[in-house]
Parts: structure tokens; sequence; C-alpha cells
């Protein structure tokens, strides 16, 4: 059985996990033009947090044989915590080309990856 793995982005979304972690600053912005959006007129300010670096977390979707069926008819799923996000696209060109004949675990995947590519930077608390 060949197993191929792909990531799927699930997050991160909420905007208090990178609050509560020091991952924002307030901004203030005048708008130069008014906004349909929220109906705000055109030298009105309003503030809000900015994300000083965003993260990205998910799963990878594992898939076998031709009609999934050595791993189900779904396939099967690893859990990937948060990374930075430039780490995530990274992680995942490579993991688009990445094949084995069973499928592996996370952490010997991650060991692999990080042999040849820049180590993969974890939200604090994850690994």
């Amino acid at each position: 059985m060949s197993v191929r793995y792909s990531t799927n982005w699930m997050g991160v979304i909420n905007m208090q996990w990178y609050i509560d972690r020091g991952l924002t600053k307030r901004v203030t912005k005048t708008l130069t033009e008014d906004s349909k959006l929220t109906g705000r007129k055109a030298g009105e300010s309003f503030e809000y947090n900015e994300i000083l670096q965003g993260y990205s977390c998910g799963r990878i979707d594992c898939h076998g044989d031709e009609y999934g069926e050595s791993l189900g008819p779904y396939g099967a799923e690893i859990s990937i915590p948060p990374m930075t996000e430039q780490d995530w696209g990274r992680f995942s060109r490579w993991l688009s080309t990445f094949e084995t004949d069973a499928m592996w675990k996370f952490k010997d995947i991650v060991e692999l990856y990080e042999r040849d590519n820049p180590k993969i930077t974890w939200a604090d608390g994850y690994e």
C-alpha cells in the first residue's frame, strides 16, 4: 500500500487565541473613504487588533491505495498543532510530494522534513 499525505488548514481563526499569547498590537486606522460594510465615513478613526505573526493548524489527510480501502473509506487523519504560517506553507508543499509504503506517525514525518528543511516554529506550548 502506498500512503499519500496532504495538509488540511483549519485555523487559527480565533482572535482571542492571538491576544492571549501577546501576538497582536492595537492599531488605529483612519478611513480615506466611506465604508459600505460598516457605515463609517471617510475621516473616521477606529481601533483593531493586528496580528503580528500568523499561525496555522489543522490536520494531515492520509490516503492509501486508489480506493482508500487500506485506510478506510475516508482515509486517516493526523492532527497538526499550530505552527507559523510560513512553516505551514513550506511543510504543506513538501508533504504534497511525500509518499510512504505504510502510514507514518506525525513525529517521524516532521523529523524527516526537518532534515533538509528549516526547523518548524511551533506556537508556545505546542510541538
